[in-house]
């Protein structure tokens, strides 16, 4: 595959920065399945960042902040990925809370997380801070800010709904 110097969306995605990131993510699974993102020569840089940031705006909607940034480590994205991301596309409300957060779980031991995150439903859990509703506000953010940053972004190759079906269907 030669190397990607676009970035390729669907004109039909365009408007809607949540289904714009949607068709980037589902570009990668399908384009660069289990395959390295970052310094790949096949992938553009931007995407490769989108697509992190898609994952981690996923993960803290489904898992809760502190266990995305736990499973996150363990599922070997790191941080600075997601840190340098936010700053890219200028999330700056969404970086200082992922900072703070991220410095309040690795500040905890191994075994402190895992007896938090293996609490029986109903326990009291040890770190009542770890207990916040901000996740799903800041997916929602994460994304908006992300695909309104990629749809003017100076390598977004436009193209019809039907282009880019093909092009997902090309091996």
């Amino acid at each position: 595959m030669a190397s990607i110097n676009k970035i390729i969306v669907s004109q039909e995605n365009l408007e809607n920065p949540i289904q714009l990131i949607n068709d980037l993510t589902w570009f990668v699974n399908i384009k660069h399945p289990n395959q390295k993102l970052y310094n790949n020569p096949n992938v553009h840089p931007d995407l490769a960042m989108a697509y992190t940031l898609s994952f981690y705006a996923t993960q803290i909607t489904s898992a809760g902040f502190f266990k995305a940034v736990y499973d996150l480590e363990k599922a070997a994205v790191n941080n600075k990925q997601i840190q340098n991301g936010l700053e890219r596309i200028a999330a700056e409300e969404q970086l200082i809370i992922f900072k703070e957060r991220t410095v309040l779980v690795t500040s905890l031991s191994y075994v402190d997380l895992e007896l938090y995150f293996n609490k029986n439903i109903g326990q009291d859990t040890p770190y009542p801070i770890l207990e916040d509703d901000i996740s799903e506000k800041v997916s929602k953010q994460v994304t908006q800010i992300l695909g309104k940053w990629i749809s003017k972004h100076p390598d977004l190759k436009i193209i019809s709904d039907k282009a880019y079906r093909l092009l997902l269907k090309e091996k």
